[in-house]
């Protein structure tokens, strides 16, 4: 049997493969060179946040020690901001009334 270093890993691949064609995909695409494959970590973050998942099934799913860490990787869109301020302004218009 060859000697294979990865085979108890869950993926068989060189670090880079996946780096790589994630990049190869996202040229393909026509999307920003900016985009590295970590930004998936903060674009599941935010979605599941934004779709009022609790934190603290985020941050195990994302497999974060540390709920702060969650929150700092969570971020919002202009969307989610408009949504929770017309929310807060219909509270405080009840409360006013």
């Amino acid at each position: 049997m060859k000697n294979r270093p990865l085979a108890n890993k869950p993926f068989n691949y060189l670090p880079n493969y996946v780096t790589k064609k994630f990049k190869y995909y996202c040229h393909k695409a026509g999307l920003s060179k900016d985009i590295v494959l970590h930004s998936i970590r903060h674009t599941t973050t935010t979605i599941l946040f934004e779709q009022h998942e609790h934190p603290l099934i985020i941050q195990n799913l994302i497999r974060y020690k540390d709920l702060k860490t969650t929150l700092n990787y969570t971020h919002t869109s202009p969307s989610f901001l408009k949504s929770a301020i017309d929310k807060t302004a219909e509270i405080v218009k009840d409360f006013i009334k």
